[in-house]
């Protein structure tokens, strides 16, 4: 016998005219003869070839791939067969999925060496299987899977809206991004100046992302703020939000009896409730009106007094009337009965109005007992348009 590699050697036993072999895949090309002899000498026949047909046996399975977003991936697998494979066929899995053909791609085969190669590869690929088959008129073998896995940086979720704010107050940008591959993700919040984007001293880790931005000055109007979420891999940059800066109108408010002689200004008391009465305006007290905005437009105005607290309709009663007073304004947002609908810029007497949650209807700023005199408190009371619900905003400008 004689092995594809070459040389002869003796079988164990075979000294018989009939040599029956047991084919293998191995066998195939070997050649086996015969060799006669006696006393007077030794003959040698002529070789004869096994041919053995066998389905494809895998040489090589395809290697795992890692590779980023965009790019591209090659995988090949071998096979020995007898006949040589009549085609390969490259299948890809889904996660969870079952065997399909692998579809888009670049296929090659070179004897019993086949190549698949992937371009362009998106996110929607990450973590699918990749196998080569190989098949002739015997059968079929599959190659071991390779994974495939793709790296991608994060991408834009929801991106932070304009915000119109007034000073004294507090713009708080929000914004969100899908997790990429690596899924650690920082944030790190930019602001546009001259036309070009400074980092902020405000990072955070995860996809969700804050800042806080403390109005203080009118100079920050058409601010522009961005976030940058960012992997390993790379980076995705919201759009731009603008803030939008209100400047609060200050002024005194006082009442509008006939003629003037008797007009007094409304101001707090000296208690820790803030109860607000009528008093002299010989030295007009200040207020800070502050204009609320919703997506629809102006929703009313915050009235301020110098400790920051807000004018509001006591939720408790005294008597029969609801005082008003000073309160903490609502935040993030003040609340209803701290919003009041009155023209900051109007040069007349007009009525101070606002929605009390506790009745559900609009009320009215009045003058208890129409009792225009100093130290009369100030009370929410049903819109008559009598002359002690009348009031003038002066501003201090």
């Amino acid at each position: 016998m004689s092995p594809a590699s070459g040389g002869w050697s003796d079988i164990d036993g075979a000294t018989s005219s009939t040599l029956t072999v047991t084919p293998k895949a191995g066998h195939d090309g070997r050649q086996y003869r015969v060799v006669a002899k006696n006393e007077h000498g030794t003959v040698t026949t002529d070789p004869a070839v096994l041919t053995v047909h066998y389905a494809p046996e895998l040489t090589s399975s395809p290697d795992s791939v890692n590779v980023n977003e965009g790019g591209d991936a090659t995988f090949t697998a071998s096979a020995s067969a007898n006949p040589a494979p009549s085609s390969v066929t490259w299948q890809r899995r889904a996660p969870g999925g079952s065997w399909q053909t692998a579809g888009a791609g670049s296929t090659s085969q070179r004897g019993t060496r086949a190549t698949l190669e992937l371009s362009g590869i998106d996110k929607s690929q990450h973590n699918y299987e990749y196998r080569a088959v190989f098949k002739n008129e015997v059968g079929t073998a599959n190659s071991n899977s390779a994974d495939l896995t793709v790296n991608w940086a994060p991408a834009i979720e929801s991106n932070p809206a304009d915000i119109e704010q007034a000073t004294g107050r507090e713009a708080i940008f929000t914004a969100s991004a899908q997790a990429g591959n690596p899924k650690d993700t920082t944030a790190q919040w930019q602001v546009n100046e001259g036309g070009r984007w400074r980092n902020l001293d405000v990072t955070s880790k995860g996809t969700s992302a804050t800042l806080t931005v403390d109005v203080t000055s009118t100079s920050q109007n058409n601010s522009k703020y961005r976030v940058v979420f960012k992997n390993s891999i790379g980076e995705s940059e919201s759009s731009p939000a603008t803030l939008r800066v209100r400047e609060n109108e200050s002024g005194s408010i006082s009442t509008v009896a006939g003629g003037g002689s008797n007009n007094l200004c409304v101001q707090p008391d000296g208690g820790s409730d803030g109860t607000l009465h009528l008093d002299s305006c010989s030295d007009p007290p200040v207020w800070d009106v502050y204009t609320e905005f919703t997506d629809s437009g102006p929703n009313g105005h915050a009235v301020r007094w110098a400790d920051g607290r807000c004018m509001s309709v006591s939720p408790t009663p005294d008597g029969a009337n609801f005082p008003v007073e000073l309160r903490d304004c609502g935040s993030p947002e003040p609340s209803a009965d701290q919003l009041w609908h009155f023209d900051p810029h109007g040069n007349g007497a007009q009525p101070f109005t606002t929605t009390f949650p506790y009745i559900g209807a609009e009320v009215c700023l009045d003058v208890e007992g129409s009792n225009i005199a100093s130290g009369t408190r100030l009370i929410a009371y049903a819109c008559h348009g009598g002359v002690n619900q009348r009031f003038k905003f002066v501003s201090s400008d």
